[in-house]
């Protein structure tokens, strides 16, 4: 086989072995740009906000109390010094067999702008806990996660 003929081969089993493949596509001038997320706006001092994040939930019957819920919620913060972490009820309810709560916090006094996520906790007591209610919805300022009550 000639030089010319290998390169030819070549070159053909290159091309066609690039068939089928995703090119990257050019973005369309006209075409909307994705939207990046706007920074955080500043929170003033000493306030009531919902907390970053909620990552866990737990709900428990004491044994003495057969009747009472403990809810233990733990979740996120941008930063230190945050206070008074608490679940406050919806205002409605979506059915007669769900609860939901914001878990909110107190901001700190000062921001501190190289701050890190911190944990934070919040419990509550319901005793007697509504009757009828099967799940519990907890809302932050960017996930929400629901619990399961069991009897």
């Amino acid at each position: 086989m000639s030089k010319v003929s290998i390169l030819t081969v070549t070159a053909l089993a290159l091309l066609l072995s690039a068939c089928g493949q995703d090119a990257p596509v050019p973005a369309d001038p006209g075409a909307e740009a994705e939207a990046v997320p706007a920074p955080p706006t500043e929170i003033p001092a000493n306030t009531e906000v919902p907390v970053q994040r909620v990552e866990s939930v737990m709900i428990t019957r004491p044994d003495d109390h057969p009747n009472a819920v403990v809810i233990m919620v733990a979740g996120s913060v941008t930063s230190d010094g945050w206070t008074e972490a608490r679940l406050v009820p919806a205002a409605t309810e979506p059915s007669a067999t769900m609860r939901s709560f914001q878990f909110v916090a107190t901001s700190p006094e000062h921001a501190d702008a190289a701050a890190q996520p911190r944990p934070i906790e919040a419990r509550v007591e319901f005793d007697p806990f509504p009757e009828g209610v099967e799940t519990i919805r907890f809302v932050s300022a960017t996930n929400e996660l629901m619990a399961i009550v069991g009897y």
